[in-house]
């Protein structure tokens, strides 16, 4: 280990905190190492209009140079390892990723078998003066009470500031609904008020109601709710939602629970299918994104807040009090990521259409069609070392800053021709959404109702059919559900009866992923299969994107007979695939069973409603071709991939089927001669 640079050291007395017990008198060189010599957090690098480079250390190398006490930088890096109890497995990766500039924050990050990935951020106390690490810049701890009196005040400024600095914030969308909870800002005289002002200024809660919810509205207890609601009447998610509404200066509160009559049909329907334009028109979405049920409080502090919390980076020989904190980055990538709230699929359209929300989660967050902010100081990709997937339950993709979550840039101006609606629909919409859950199954569709009326006015002249759009039906045929370990197919029926068309995604539980081609892409590849006919019942019309009584499709491509086993993996055989049985991406959509049809109508095979048991089945099936591209695998081999729909005769109407799953081929490109001679031409009812 070389040491290029001597430093004068700023102190020596001793530390009633420190790990090392200082000798007096021994006075360790102050030096700096090869590998942090050049290391942008001391010398910027010569542009600053892009990240900050990354440099990778060995553990091992941190190690050796902290033992020399020379180099206070590598001393407070492996403090910081000791501090988190990073645990490096012998012979595994024991890279340490670090990146910084002078007057900033600098992050390091790690992966050990104890932690997994792990990245901190380690800064100087706002207040103090001097710090081990002079080049360090400052940031702010996070307030360990959320609901202080500072963070009141905090939420306040950043109101205002949205209110005089955004305009598209301040645009007025949306639905008035029927009824609000007028809250004051007092502590009583709190009322279910019936027929809105429409300049009424109020703030939604977004919530989960878990299992001990019972504080609803009914017909019986309508007139109660009117008569008045004191503060002991409401479980502990409430009342936090009247004191962030009150300290913003609102005096309506919209609670769905409250504000629609559960067990009123006709209210339920009309109120429910006007949500998305309810969330648009409030001032601001309150979310208790921390709390399972409405039982819980959020403006408590949680375990996952004290996570955060900031730790003391011991920097002696060189300091006696290093000033220098370290805390777990928060990135929302990764913290939102188990919040109760990113679970719930009503949630996700409450978000997409709120035009300001303010989130309690392990932190406090403000997301509004102008920007984002939390009160850990750091932008929304907080952590710029984190190259892993978006964070599950409410994809990334959806919610980019500073560049604007997509939905909202749809809802703020008109996509260039060449932008991929219909992408965008499947893939970051129907995805994310589809990975959420409900309590009522037969919400599958209603519950993001208001996403779709939004996304229909940029695409007028198409039609909504049950999740997918009449104009581009056949990519939304591409849709397969994740398969568990085990093979098990991981969708699995509604409990509650007929919820869309067996071709709809919406018809199975389960998250959905999709194997549409981007119309931009450089091998979109062609459909062979064409949608002749296309229709929808919509239960009510006044519900047009809710609830759905009937569908069907007629498809019209080449197609071939093929016998699916499964016994338990599951194969499809067929003379015309030219490489059978195929074993490898057969993705059914749940499990299947045979079932006894009515009279002699023999056996049909179907959908299972047991999610985690699977027959051995043998039937033949028909394979319809949807999808023909190229692909290049690894930048080597050239392959012709396509992608066959598995449909089986329906159970339900004698001269329909029902698809089962998809298949995809991936082929060699000379061994695709002749593929087609045996496939023919025809049509097929699918309900």
């Amino acid at each position: 280990m070389k040491f290029l640079l001597r430093r004068k050291r700023k102190d020596t007395e001793a530390s009633s905190t420190a790990v090392e017990e200082h000798v007096p008198g021994q006075e360790a060189e102050d030096e700096v190492c090869q590998t942090c010599f050049n290391w942008t957090l001391r010398v910027p690098p010569p542009k600053d209009d892009g990240p900050d480079p990354v440099l990778n250390l060995e553990f091992s190398d941190i190690v050796a140079s902290k033992a020399t006490g020379r180099c206070r930088y590598c001393h407070v890096i492996n403090q910081c390892l000791v501090q988190f109890e990073a645990k490096f497995k012998p012979g595994g990766n024991t890279t340490v990723s670090i990146t910084g500039a002078p007057n900033k924050s600098f992050f390091v990050s790690w992966d050990d078998e104890k932690n997994g990935y792990t990245s901190l951020q380690v800064y100087r106390l706002i207040a103090c003066a001097e710090c081990a690490i002079e080049e360090l810049g400052y940031a702010r701890g996070m307030e360990g009470d959320v609901g202080s009196p500072e963070m009141r005040r905090k939420i306040r400024k950043w109101l205002q500031y949205c209110e005089e600095n955004h305009p598209k914030c301040n645009q007025v969308q949306g639905t008035l609904p029927r009824r609000l909870i007028y809250i004051g800002l007092e502590s009583e005289g709190w009322k279910l008020i019936q027929g809105v002002d429409p300049d009424t200024r109020y703030a939604t809660l977004s919530h989960c109601w878990g299992e001990e919810s019972s504080f609803t509205t009914s017909k019986a207890t309508l007139q109660d709710r009117i008569k008045g609601i004191t503060q002991n009447e409401l479980p502990a998610t409430f009342q936090n939602a009247v004191t962030v509404a009150q300290a913003l200066g609102l005096e309506y509160l919209w609670i769905d629970s409250l504000c629609i009559v559960q067990d009123d049909d006709s209210d339920w329907k009309h109120e429910t299918s006007r949500m998305g334009g309810i969330y648009e028109r409030a001032c601001v979405t309150i979310a208790a994104s921390s709390s399972s049920g409405d039982h819980l409080a959020f403006l408590e502090s949680s375990r996952g807040r004290s996570y955060y919390a900031g730790h003391d980076i011991d920097a002696w020989p060189f300091m006696s009090t290093s000033y220098i904190v370290g805390r777990p980055v928060h990135d929302v990538r990764q913290a939102t990521s188990m919040d109760p709230l990113a679970r719930r699929a009503w949630a996700f359209q409450e978000r997409l259409m709120s035009k300001r929300y303010l989130s309690y989660s392990t932190a406090l967050t403000w997301t509004c069609r102008g920007g984002f902010i939390c009160e850990c100081g750091l932008d929304f990709k907080a952590d710029p070392l984190f190259n892993g997937p978006s964070y599950s339950g409410l994809e990334l993709s959806c919610f980019e800053q500073p560049d604007k979550p997509a939905f909202v840039r749809l809802m703020d101006q008109d996509p260039p021709p060449s932008f991929d609606l219909h992408y965008l629909w499947y893939n970051e919409i129907v995805h994310p959404y589809s990975r959420r859950e409900l309590t009522r199954h037969s919400d599958r569709l209603p519950a993001f109702s208001g996403v779709v009326k939004r996304f229909h006015e940029k695409i007028p002249h198409d039609n909504y059919l049950a999740g997918l759009w009449e104009q581009d039906i056949t990519r939304g045929l591409l849709w397969t559900t994740k398969t568990s370990e085990s093979g098990v197919p991981g969708g699995r029926l509604p409990e509650d009866g007929y919820r869309a068309p067996s071709w709809s995604w919406a018809s199975v539980e389960g998250p959905m992923s999709f194997l549409s081609p981007h119309q931009k892409a450089p091998n979109p590849g062609i459909f062979r299969t064409s949608v002749i006919e296309a229709q929808c019942q919509p239960e009510s019309m006044d519900s047009p994107y809710g609830h759905v009584s009937d569908g069907f499709l007629r498809l019209k491509g080449p197609a071939t007979l093929a016998t699916l086993t499964i016994s338990p993996t599951v194969s499809l055989h067929s003379k015309e695939f030219k490489s059978s049985p195929i074993k490898e991406n057969v993705w059914l959509d749940t499990p299947v069973q045979k079932l006894r049809l009515p009279g002699d109508c023999g056996t049909a095979i179907v959908r299972s409603h047991h999610p985690k048991q699977q027959q051995k089945v043998k039937a033949q099936v028909t394979c319809v071709v949807l999808h023909d591209s190229v692909e290049v695998v690894n930048n080597l081999s050239v392959i012709s991939r396509r992608v066959l729909l598995v449909l089986a005769p329906s159970a339900r109407r004698e001269d329909a089927f029902e698809p089962l799953g998809i298949v995809r081929l991936d082929l060699p490109t000379d061994k695709t001669r002749g593929w087609y001679e045996e496939f023919k031409e025809k049509e097929y009812l699918v309900i």
